[in-house]
């Protein structure tokens, strides 16, 4: 048993939004650079190679993701882009699936355009469209490092639980040519991609369930785990009640959940990922199990939390999460991987962050602490905020963590609000909404980003920010939608703030207007060409524009339009 030391009581990097992404030297834990988020839903780390950080900025739902390219050594922004919100969050399915994200050095993703739905690459040094490629209705749920494999929606956004559920499209993209490597249309059933399946050692591994009520006993549900061949889509193979909750499937032992005794216990299992035979199990305690498995790594880091939880299942990069409530706090068991033979355990309140090369990350209040695989003795630790649970990604002696609620909003007491003190910013202009005056203040750089904030009356303190960043070029047309947005409360109304890309060396000021004439509280960056708005109609919780405006210049000629989705000329 490894006993925890008390904190060290540093504090963790200060950002206005209350996440980062921090880059650490991984034989000492020494800070090398940290990135402040620039959404409320924080930043992912989800790539890296020995130059070049592939990150994650999410809105809210329907609100697109920003990705950026970080200069590994420095932190400094080498490229970014938006991907625009589409078809509820299905723009996002590439960032949640599985595997080596920047495999063979590109970055792919599906994109929606003027009705067009295509499957793009980018290099990932540079961010330049290496191809497009027709997306054949699909949307990635795998990350090979020679394929991107790409299924269709299936049943389980179409049809009930019981219902039956027909054959789905998957398909492997060449990930430096786009060009079509394999096609399956036949005995594929929903796989609950892209979050399910998994892909290690040439394998696409995924589950499939039989149809069933919603509310079936787990110990009773009928489910394969099926196999692919990455490269050609051939099945390796297929077992009858394997592990229905994947957590990883590379260096030879693949790891999951399987159901226990009752609906509230858990088998740990190793598999061995070239015929998918049993290697071991390990009867895990009752609760919701927290399970960290990656590649390189020679072991499996375990978490209970107490029972009660909702049963949902958690994305993140080999983690799955079965039902933990929001900022459940458990001990941690690790397994080595090979046998499922138990290393330690560590005592005192901590969940696991991580799994890197020899260590086990494991985070508790404002820090991570990396912990020797062999056997828990104490390597190194690291201020970090980590509101909504930790994503680790490691490239050339560099382990990068970064914390981020993803499709979630913020949760209630994470402590993620904004927190900038706007007393030494630039107070850009003021309006009055919702019988109060709402302030638009521009910050210095914080953590490397000068963020734009909306303060309330007289206070110094930020009622909500963007982070100030390139955003992407209007659509054609003199159309544009909003590349990112944050809420503003203002009493017990929620407003939303919105950043808006400008054509480029365009007349200042420019001015909002609605089709009531009506002119809405707006801002111009100082050093870019982005416009900041604050929508006068409540937001209800969704991260588009309430209607279609125009943008005014200076002689009241219509620079362009910006709208929610579907608005537009091009849209």
């Amino acid at each position: 048993m490894v006993t925890l030391a008390p904190p060290s009581g540093a504090a963790p990097v200060s950002c206005p939004l209350g996440t980062a992404l921090v880059a650490a030297d991984l034989a000492t834990g020494a800070m090398l650079w940290s990135r402040c988020a620039g959404s409320m839903s924080g930043i992912e780390v989800l790539a890296a190679s020995e130059s070049t950080v592939l990150a994650a900025e999410y809105g809210e739902m329907g609100g697109g993701v920003r990705l950026a390219g970080l200069d590994a050594v420095t932190g400094a922004e080498r490229w970014g882009t938006t991907v625009a919100p589409f078809n509820e969050s299905y723009e996002r399915d590439a960032f949640y699936a599985d595997g080596a994200r920047g495999g063979s050095g590109m970055v792919v993703f599906s994109v929606l355009e003027s009705g067009s739905h295509a499957m793009v690459g980018l290099d990932l040094e540079t961010g330049e469209q290496r191809w497009r490629a027709d997306a054949l209705g699909t949307f990635v749920a795998g990350h090979g490092e020679e394929v991107a494999i790409a299924v269709g929606p299936g049943a389980m956004f179409e049809a009930p639980s019981d219902a039956a559920q027909p054959d789905l499209l998957a398909v492997a993209f060449d990930r430096r040519t786009g060009e079509l490597r394999w096609r399956q249309d036949r005995g594929i059933r929903d796989m609950g991609a892209p979050w399910g399946p998994r892909v290690g050692d040439g394998l696409f591994v995924f589950t499939q369930v039989d149809p069933q009520p919603e509310d079936s006993d787990p110990s009773e549900r009928r489910w394969e785990t099926v196999a692919l061949d990455a490269g050609s889509g051939t099945q390796r193979w297929r077992r009858e009640r394997g592990p229905l909750l994947l957590v990883s499937a590379a260096d030879g032992t693949g790891v999951g959940l399987r159901p226990g005794a009752s609906p509230d216990r858990y088998l740990l299992e190793g598999f061995a990922t070239d015929s998918g035979r049993s290697r071991w199990t390990v009867e895990l305690a009752a609760g919701w199990p927290v399970v960290h498995a990656a590649a390189g790594s020679p072991v499996v880091s375990v978490a209970l939390a107490p029972t009660g939880g909702d049963g949902t299942e958690e994305r993140g990069s080999s983690t799955t999460v079965t039902g933990a409530p929001s900022g459940t706090t458990a001990s941690v068991s690790v397994y080595d991987r090979s046998t499922g033979r138990l290393r330690f355990s560590v005592a005192g309140e901590a969940e696991p962050a991580g799994l890197v090369d020899q260590l086990v990350l494991v985070a508790r209040a404002d820090e991570v602490l990396a912990l020797d695989a062999t056997d828990g003795s104490r390597r190194w630790s690291l201020p970090f905020a980590h509101p909504f649970g930790t994503e680790v990604q490691q490239a050339a002696g560099r382990v990068f963590l970064s914390s981020a609620a993803g499709l979630g909003d913020p949760p209630s007491g994470s402590g993620s609000g904004p927190v900038v003190n706007l007393s030494t910013g630039i107070e850009l202009g003021s309006f009055t909404l919702d019988g109060a005056t709402v302030r638009f203040v521009e910050t210095p750089a914080q953590g490397g980003t000068a963020y734009l904030c909306v303060a309330v009356g007289a206070s110094s303190t930020a009622a909500g920010c963007l982070a100030e960043r390139d955003a992407p070029a209007p659509l054609g047309g003199g159309f544009a939608m909003p590349s990112s947005g944050a809420a503003i409360a203002l009493g017990s109304t929620t407003h939303a703030l919105h950043a808006v890309p400008l054509p480029a060396g365009h007349a200042r000021p420019v001015t909002v207007h609605d089709a009531s004439g009506a002119i809405w509280p707006s801002a111009e960056s100082t050093g870019r060409d982005t416009l900041y708005l604050l929508d006068p109609a409540p937001s209800n919780g969704s991260s588009n524009l309430s209607q279609l405006v125009d943008v005014r210049s200076p002689d009241g000629t219509l620079l362009l339009q910006v709208g929610p989705p579907g608005s537009g000329p091009t849209s």
